[in-house]
Order: structure tokens, then sequence, then C-alpha cells
């Protein structure tokens, strides 16, 4: 298991910065509708414009927020290379429970930003637009472990794009039960037991199908 250390003052205070965006924005909107500027955000953020263009492109950026990053280096090495005797249901569990934790301050926007969301519909097209990205990711990766497979035993990797795509699609599925299940509980469980626990149900439910 991959124990992350705690990020430094820097990164910390980025995080804080990104996180005040991000809320700020979002309460606008819930207070204001959609024509809220980026100065109006930067304002409540006490960030200057051009901070606030250093950690998102756009306003609906801030808005939307992003999928954290699939785990990568180590992680990610760790699973494509595992070979065919290891069970990939279980490397994909621990490879996503690599995700970094989230402060409760994530947690707080999140649900603001569900609110947002249903209060604005037309802003739930661009935000499946980031968890479309998220799954090609996820999906490429997958792809790479079966193909690694099916050299190491000899077999066609024909089948691996047709498998790929079951295996990823149902693990970003259960992905994101994990990320609710953490948002439900207010971030008092770490994100990395969130995603074991709903893998183990997962596992579960379809053994007694």
């Amino acid at each position: 298991m991959t124990i992350h250390a705690e990020p430094g003052l820097r990164e910390r205070k980025r995080r804080a910065t990104r996180l005040a965006i991000q809320r700020a924005a979002v309460e606008l909107v819930l207070e204001e509708g959609l024509g809220v500027t980026v100065e109006e955000i930067s304002r409540r953020a006490e960030v200057s414009p051009r901070t606030f263009f250093n950690y998102f492109p756009t306003k609906e950026d801030a808005l939307l927020g992003s999928m954290p990053p699939l785990p990568l280096g180590e992680e990610r090495e760790r699973f494509v290379s595992a070979g065919p005797d290891a069970d990939i249901v279980d490397g994909l569990t621990e490879m996503l429970a690599a995700l970094p934790d989230e402060d409760v301050g994530e947690t707080e926007v999140y649900l603001l930003r569900r609110r947002m969301i249903a209060a604005h519909p037309e802003l739930a097209a661009r935000r499946l637009l980031t968890t479309r990205s998220m799954e090609s990711q996820l999906l490429e990766i997958v792809e790479e472990r079966l193909v690694n497979d099916s050299r190491v035993v000899g077999a066609d990797a024909a089948t691996a794009p047709m498998r790929a795509r079951l295996i990823a699609f149902t693990a970003f599925a259960v992905l994101r039960s994990a990320w609710m299940s953490w948002v439900d509980r207010e971030g008092a469980v770490p994100i990395g037991g969130c995603i074991r626990d709903s893998f183990a149900e997962a596992r579960s439910l379809f053994a007694r199908s």
C-alpha cells in the first residue's frame, strides 16, 4: 500500500487558493446566476484575476472543477506490469486507492456544486466531459495491462480493447460510487478506504449474481 507524504506548505497554500476560487465561483452562481464574472469571483476569493487564470483557464472550469488525476509513476507501472497471474480487479483497486485525499472543504464545495448543477442543468453536459476524460485515461491504462498480459502468455491481444472497455467502465462506475460515499461521509474516511470498500461490495454483488 502506498503511503503519501503530507503536502508541504507551498502545496497546501496552492490547494487552499484553488479551493477558495471554486467555492467563490459556485457560491456566486447560486446567489446571482451564471452571469457572474471572473472579476467578481476573484474579489470573493480575495485573489487577483491574474491569479484566477493561473489556476483556471475559464470561469466554467472553476465552476465545475476537475476529477482527481489518476495515479501515475510507481502505482501505474505496478498495475500494468503485474502479469496475468495477478488479479486485475485487486490491482485496479489498489491503483485507484492511491488517489490523493482531499480535505473536508472539497466535500463542501462538491455538495454546493451539486446544488448549482441542479439549478443550472445546462452545466451538466460540460461536467460530463471531465468524467469522460478520466474514463479515457483509465481505459488506456487497463488496455495496456491486458496487452502486456497477452504478450506474457503468448495469446492474441485482439480482444484486449473490448475487455478493457468492460473492465474500465465498470471500474469507473465503482469509483464514482466510492466518491459519492466519501462525500456522504463528509471526508471522515480517506478516499482510498471508500474505494476499497466500494470495490469489495461490487465484487460481492457480482459474485451473488
